[in-house]
């Protein structure tokens, strides 16, 4: 972590790495398609409204799944400002979770819970209407799920978004954004948050990568105002790596549900990041 810190701001290049199995990602076919496709702390800090907002997402993935609706209750009575629901189809990635149908009792025991589904899906086109009828806020799918193919990134989130849901996209860690920084560009509207996974998808528990905060880098002096979320082995340490790079919104699961203290740990990732976030002071 203290060498990151000292290289910080001499890291300049985007970390590329070989293409995953959930799609065709490699940097050539990224950018023919590029090409080929149209644009389209305890004490609480004050916060300029023109800058970004930290926001910490538990991951329902951690929580007792014989027990949702309490967990649930529980995240909001500790201030979790969003809960991040993961969906998987047992195909994209080889893990098996939840579907709409669970997605609409949590909201139904919890109408005011930001819930922010993240699909680890095949076909998560399938996915945007029942998730949209079931009370979802924020629906993320993944670049290799849609072939790294501009267009049908941009069609799926608009499809989104037209159902009254922000749309994010995802990126496995070994995948470039080279792609996406150039659709961000050219379509800004579009995507409200991409989201840089710092372990591989799939279950929760594994060690983060730190080799992907590069690209969190490049995203944030691209895009100062937009939404950078990461999930993936996120805890009191590492938060602060994600921090820096220039992240906003994290996921913790284990860091938070395995906690001795759940509300202090969501108050420390919180303080971390605002930390790092400008337009914060520390006293009201």
């Amino acid at each position: 972590y203290a060498a990151y810190k000292a290289t910080y701001h001499a890291t300049k290049h985007i970390g590329r790495g070989q293409a995953p199995r959930g799609g065709d990602c490699d940097v050539a076919t990224a950018k023919r398609k590029t090409n080929d496709s149209p644009g389209v702390p305890s004490r609480k800090p004050t916060r300029n409204k023109n800058h970004l907002t930290a926001i910490v997402a538990p991951s329902l993935l951690a929580a007792d799944q014989g027990n949702l609706s309490s967990e649930v209750a529980r995240m909001v009575r500790f201030g979790a400002d969003w809960l991040h629901v993961d969906i998987m189809d047992g195909h994209f990635v080889p893990n098996l979770t939840i579907g709409p149908s669970v997605v609409a009792r949590l909201k139904s025991l919890a109408s005011d819970a930001f819930l922010d589904c993240h699909l680890s899906c095949s076909d998560p086109s399938s996915l945007v209407k029942p998730l949209a009828e079931a009370g979802a806020d924020s629906v993320t799918f993944h670049w290799e799920s849609v072939d790294c193919d501009i267009r049908k990134a941009e069609q799926l989130a608009l499809k989104i978004q037209a159902l009254g849901m922000r749309a994010a996209i995802a990126v496995k860690p070994s995948t470039p954004i080279d792609a996406i920084v150039f659709m961000l560009k050219t379509s800004p509207a579009v995507f409200d948050m991409v989201l840089c996974l710092s372990v591989e998808p799939g279950f929760g528990g594994q060690p983060f990568m730190p080799a992907v905060l590069p690209k969190v880098k490049a995203l944030r002096e691209a895009f100062p105002r937009l939404n950078i979320q990461m999930d993936g082995g996120v805890n009191l340490k590492t938060v602060e790596m994600c921090a820096a790079a220039g992240a906003n919104v994290v996921v913790a699961g284990n860091a938070v549900f395995g906690a001795s203290d759940p509300e202090q740990a969501i108050a420390g990732l919180r303080h971390a990041l605002q930390a790092e976030l400008p337009g914060y002071s520390d006293y009201e």
